[in-house]
């Protein structure tokens, strides 16, 4: 059987097979990713994907109609793919699915969160807390098997006969059990890991953001949906997502995913600029919502955020990449609302219109609605 050809240079091939060679690119990462960050195979194909993006960027290529096209043939958000796979190895590109949710790091109990890493126990940290609780309390939880056993390869490191385990329910097999000890550690581990985090982005970040409580959460959704009328959906026959209100203007931001060299630039320009905004228009020690659709949720003290230039410093983006971004006056009364799929960012309040209006973000140049009626 003779060799396969191998393809010729990237700056030889042409602009149609570049861009095909992308989207397999692309496709060879999502498959892969499970694997990461220690996979050569995976990272040669993210290598691949920078060096055949250069040179579409050279040429001008607008790639925004062919990646949301993948982005429909493998149900993955190939845009964010793209993104992470360019910032690499500063970002280490999971794919995330229609939902939102990196597929690698998706619970294994509930599928409804995500876990922080793929290094310690695959639960979320609601599902983590739920199976501390159901150990503690020997209280059997949907998802969860408790049992003691005589089987000591079932055992953790701290079990013996009379211990309490836990392990997720696979139906026709229990797979090694943890307890309460292992569960202990886990959450300490994590906690410690966001202690680490916080530090790493500065100390200025520090008190900014507040997580709700659960009430809280409820309390903010439920008023959400019923006064805004939410209807989160990947379907352009549903959007915009919600029932746009007046004064509001919502602008257009999909040019960011068209210029990934620029994406950078500017992300931290509309991060800056709409927390200037803010601060503008909430006075000191006052807060805001900072919801993030089926993620944890904040309130956001704007006068305390002193780290706006750092990505990894903002608990919810500005910028809709992937989920819905919202940021709400505590009375409802102005916001932003960032809606991932049809890639606009709704302003809304005359007085957070007029504190923007003074220092407009660089991807702000294009409305496409006022009041919820198309410009």
């Amino acid at each position: 059987m003779p060799n396969t050809v191998p393809p010729p240079p990237i700056e030889q091939r042409s602009t149609p097979q570049l861009v095909e060679a992308l989207c397999l690119e692309l496709r060879h990462v999502g498959v892969g990713d499970y694997a990461l960050p220690n996979a050569p195979d995976v990272i040669a194909h993210i290598r691949d994907v920078q060096r055949i993006h250069a040179e579409l960027e050279k040429r001008q290529v607008d790639l925004h109609k062919r990646i949301a096209q993948l982005s429909a043939e493998t149900t993955w958000q190939i845009h964010e793919l793209l993104r992470d796979c360019l910032a690499f190895p500063k970002v280490t590109p999971y794919v995330k699915e229609s939902d939102g949710i990196r597929r690698a790091l998706r619970c294994n109990r509930c599928q409804q969160r995500e876990m922080p890493d793929r290094k310690g126990i695959w639960l979320c940290d609601v599902c983590l807390a739920g199976a501390l609780h159901s150990v503690e309390s020997r209280t059997p939880e949907d998802g969860f098997v408790l049992f003691r056993t005589y089987n000591p390869s079932k055992w953790c490191e701290h079990a013996d006969a009379d211990t309490v385990l836990l392990s997720l329910d696979g139906d026709d097999w229990i797979d090694g059990g943890y307890c309460r000890i292992c569960l202990s550690q886990e959450q300490q581990r994590r906690t410690h890991g966001t202690a680490n985090a916080l530090v790493a982005v500065g100390d200025a970040m520090d008190g900014a953001w507040e997580i709700l409580t659960e009430a809280e959460v409820g309390t903010a959704w439920d008023r959400f949906y019923a006064e805004f009328n939410f209807r989160p959906s990947v379907h352009p026959q549903d959007w915009p997502g919600i029932k746009e209100p007046t004064p509001s203007t919502t602008y257009s931001i999909s040019s960011v995913y068209r210029a990934m060299s620029k994406y950078r630039v500017l992300e931290n320009d509309l991060d800056v600029k709409a927390l200037g905004a803010l601060q503008k228009c909430v006075a000191q020690e006052k807060r805001l919502y900072a919801l993030d659709w089926q993620h944890p949720c904040y309130w956001l003290y704007p006068h305390r955020f002193l780290d706006a230039h750092s990505p990894q410093a903002w608990k919810v983006p500005v910028l809709p990449n992937g989920d819905y971004y919202i940021f709400l006056a505590e009375d409802f009364s102005f916001g932003l609302f960032g809606h991932p799929w049809e890639q606009t960012i709704c302003v809304f309040g005359q007085v957070l219109l007029n504190a923007l209006a003074q220092d407009m973000p660089l991807l702000f140049a294009k409305p496409v609605r006022r009041d919820g009626k198309e410009s």
